[in-house]
């Protein structure tokens, strides 16, 4: 698995950069995030300064992924506002290799800082 990431982090490819952020999401927002909600979730994670996604560049990331057997993606029904809720995509990490190969991650850790530096003002 670490070579896998390295690999992803050594690509300058959109699709790799995108792979690396979903995987990133997942273990930042507790193991599993809704595809309606993972395009913020990126954002979040690089603070506000992440470069323009396109839903469906996202989305042939997330696919590869579950190729790859380290996500699982299944169409649901989410809650919301609206009778019957919507349909979505529920995006579960399956490996948990992953969380350790980027437990030492510059993005995650700069996200972490972050947030524990509005809970030390707070």
């Amino acid at each position: 698995m670490e070579t896998f990431i390295s690999q992803l982090k050594a690509r300058q490819d959109q699709l790799s950069k995108l792979k690396l952020d979903v995987l990133r999401a997942l273990i930042a927002f507790g193991g599993a995030i809704w595809f309606s909600e993972l395009l913020d979730a990126i954002n979040r994670l690089h603070l506000g300064e992440a470069s323009p996604v396109d839903q469906r560049e996202l989305l042939k990331a997330v696919e590869e992924l579950e190729k790859q057997n380290l996500v699982k993606a299944e169409r649901k029904i989410r809650a919301s506002d609206k009778s019957g809720g919507v349909k979505d995509i529920l995006i579960t990490l399956l490996s948990e290799e992953v969380r350790l190969s980027l437990s030492s991650d510059e993005v995650l850790n700069k996200y972490y800082l972050s947030l524990s530096e509005i809970f030390e003002k707070s």
